[in-house]
């Protein structure tokens, strides 16, 4: 069971033990536990540290094993996951009965046959964007919406070649669904250059504005809205935490696909202002195929004392990820990544937004707009829980002793 949410109360989940439980929960207890002073809502406070009510563990909190058939790993994780922002109680119950009069409506089934597309930018052999997409139908299931009675999927998988994405986008537009599910900014975009009529509901987007998705995140002026899942201030978090697990780091690469990152350059712009904090040097990694991954990751092992920032893109990198790991590790060159799974995997280390829970976010918009509703009525939401995954088996095969210290630190 997930810990107690109160309103009024900061709250973070910590798991301990092969079954990923809670070792607390919140409460109204005086005593607390001191979080890592990076994480975001500390620094959202501007406070050095958060303390958390009721926190009580016997065993050490910051020792995470990731739950779900996709999350499985030989090694030992460590991590932490915050969530949401402060709630007032008027506030919180206004939410709930908000939120129960919506659900309440959105199950009511609806006996017309609806039909949605889905264009994402992974194959289809790819198992964790599977997931992904399974998660958005199950979303939908959960509103009423069940694949085969009342809704009808059609689901592309282009991968990350732009122009057989593009391709794809025209043929989605050209089956005329009533909603669309984009799940990277270049399928977006994709879709956005086919139609300026059909209803687009992006997740896992980079930075929507930076990226001329849309210029307004309050009102979207187009047809397109959805979920962001990054923006470029967070390179800074990533260098940061790479220079905390890797205190030798002098220098680092942002590893990213132009074609399928067009946002890059925002990120390598934030990473090099922290880099002159930190006393690093920052250095652009373009690969535009897989062959360019091996040669990139030996040139950053070559200079010495190197780290990698690999940029998430829901396209090359994801269909890549495999490659991306092994190389790291036959380079011994230490990574971090947006996305969990790359940790679980085999990846030294990820910081990043649940992008799976994105898919079933993007369900509730989509039968939002099924139900009449505008693109330009539903605003641009940001995602506001994040999780630090390190994976202890790749860091000590890279000998990087000062994770056990980083832990402590952290607790």
């Amino acid at each position: 069971m997930p810990p107690l949410v109160r309103p009024g109360h900061r709250h973070v989940e910590l798991f301990v033990g092969q079954a990923a439980q809670p070792c607390g929960r919140v409460a109204n207890g005086r005593n607390g536990e001191v979080i890592h002073p990076g994480d975001p809502t500390a620094s959202r406070l501007g406070k050095k540290h958060l303390r958390l009510p009721g926190i009580q563990c016997s065993a050490p909190a910051f020792m995470v094993i990731a739950r779900g058939p996709q999350y499985r790993t030989s090694g030992p994780l460590i991590g932490y996951q915050v969530l949401g922002g402060f709630m007032r109680r008027r506030g919180f119950l206004t939410l709930l009965s908000g939120a129960a009069a919506y659900a309440g409506a959105a199950k009511a089934f609806d006996l017309e046959t609806r039909r949605v597309g889905v264009l994402t930018g992974n194959l289809e052999t790819d198992p964790a964007a599977q997931t992904r997409v399974q998660a958005f139908r199950r979303g939908m299931a959960d509103l009423g919406r069940v694949e085969g009675r009342n809704l009808q999927l059609e689901v592309r998988w282009p991968g990350p070649d732009v122009l057989r994405q593009q391709d794809h986008a025209r043929e989605l537009v050209a089956l005329a669904p009533e909603v669309i599910l984009a799940t990277s900014t270049a399928t977006t975009r994709a879709l956005l250059a086919a139609t300026r009529t059909i209803p687009i509901v992006f997740v896992g987007l980079s930075d929507p504005v930076a990226t001329g998705v849309v210029t307004n995140l309050a009102r979207p002026e187009a047809n397109a809205t959805g979920f962001m899942l990054y923006e470029h201030s967070l390179a800074g978090k990533w260098l940061t935490l790479l220079k905390d697990v890797v205190p030798a780091l002098q220098r680092v690469a942002v590893l990213f696909n132009p074609r399928t990152s067009p946002y890059a350059s925002f990120y390598l712009r934030t990473a090099r202002e922290t880099a002159e904090r930190l006393a690093l040097e920052v250095t652009a990694a373009s690969v535009n195929e897989v062959g360019d991954i091996d040669p990139a990751i030996a040139a950053v092992a070559g200079a010495g004392n190197g780290g990698l920032i690999v940029l998430p893109d829901g396209g090359f990198v994801a269909s890549n990820n495999a490659t991306l790991i092994a190389q790291a590790a036959t380079h011994r060159v230490p990574a971090i990544y947006a996305v969990r799974v790359y940790a679980v995997n085999g990846g030294l280390m990820s910081y990043g937004a649940d992008l799976t829970g994105q898919f079933r976010d993007g369900a509730s918009y989509v039968d939002r707009i099924l139900r009449g509703a505008r693109p330009a009525e539903l605003p641009v939401q940001f995602a506001t829980k994040f999780a630090l995954v390190i994976n202890l088996k790749t860091a000590g095969a890279l000998g990087l002793m000062a994770v056990r210290r980083f832990r402590q630190r952290s607790l």
